[in-house]
């Protein structure tokens, strides 16, 4: 999940800023940002349903692929449309993440070990989610400032970090009633 993360944190970032780059004024790439959290609240929701009607693992790899999807419509900017669609994409994802990372870690331990496994999970996810900074700085450094470069990068990462999640067991590892 810290890889997942890690993607979060990278689009967003650097929103404004790659909005910018691509022709919109400051002012329309804040509106644009301030939609996508917007839509968060709800996203928050939907990934709850999700998680609860098919898997947590299911819907984290849904959610691996959404940033995928976003990350393309970042990179290919065809124009306004493709653009809002991208922001949707981005407030799913920012309303998810936090939901999903403790259910899969209740699903694996159970509710008995959840606190102690939790404890780990979260400040290694927290670790590896930082790296987004660094990993952004270097790539525009390496690209000259054009943001395919770390999307790419991204989009591998988070295939990685789905794959990743797909290899987590099913069986419960805590104690059990």
């Amino acid at each position: 999940f810290g890889m997942l993360w890690m993607v979060t944190i990278g689009i967003v970032s650097q929103f404004v800023p790659r909005m910018m780059s691509v022709g919109y004024t400051q002012g329309d790439a804040l509106t644009l940002l301030t939609v996508s959290a917007l839509i968060a609240c709800p996203g928050s929701y939907f990934w709850g349903w999700l998680d609860q009607k098919t898997s947590t693992k299911a819907a984290s790899v849904v959610y691996a692929a959404s940033y995928v999807i976003a990350l393309i419509l970042l990179i290919l900017q065809l124009g306004t449309v493709t653009t809002w669609i991208a922001c949707v994409f981005v407030g799913l994802g920012l309303g998810g993440l936090l939901n999903l990372i403790p259910s899969l870690a209740i699903s694996v331990y159970g509710r008995y070990d959840f606190m102690a496994v939790n404890r780990l999970i979260s400040p290694i996810s927290s670790l590896v989610r930082v790296f987004a900074f660094a990993i952004m700085a270097a790539l525009l450094a390496a690209s000259g400032g054009s943001y395919t470069l770390p999307y790419i990068v991204f989009i591998v990462i988070d295939i990685i970090g789905a794959i990743l999640i797909l290899l987590v067991t099913n069986k419960c590892k805590g104690k059990v009633d």
